[in-house]
């Protein structure tokens, strides 16, 4: 995976960049509907200074390992069952972010198969 990260308009420096892989798992019936959010696996990075960035060659280049006899179930979409995976990835500032609110993020749905 390949992350770019812009800090350098910003005077504080991140903390930290938080990788996770979330598995969500629904069932449906004609009464009622549940769900479960599991973690596949998640990581944690160094962050990087204010006034810098990490993007193009310079961006951070980072592999997961799955741990031994971890079992993955593939993605699907059924009328009963449905299972889907998210990767997420988050920053960590040293001072609460007064400009937007939240901390900066990115998510995407990936398929398993």
């Amino acid at each position: 995976m390949i992350i770019e990260v812009d800090n350098s308009q910003c005077t504080v420096d991140i903390t930290g960049i938080y990788i996770s892989v979330t598995n969500t798992v629904g069932l449906r019936s004609a009464q009622s509907s549940t769900s479960d959010t599991y973690s596949v696996l998640s990581k944690n990075i160094a962050g990087l200074p204010a006034g810098t960035k990490m993007v193009g060659n310079e961006a951070i280049k980072e592999g997961f390992k799955l741990m031994a006899n971890t079992e993955i179930k593939p993605t699907c979409s059924g009328k009963l069952l449905s299972s889907h995976f998210d990767l997420t990835v988050r920053t960590g500032y040293d001072v609460t972010c007064d400009c937007c609110g939240t901390t900066p993020s990115a998510g995407i749905r990936i398929v398993m198969s």
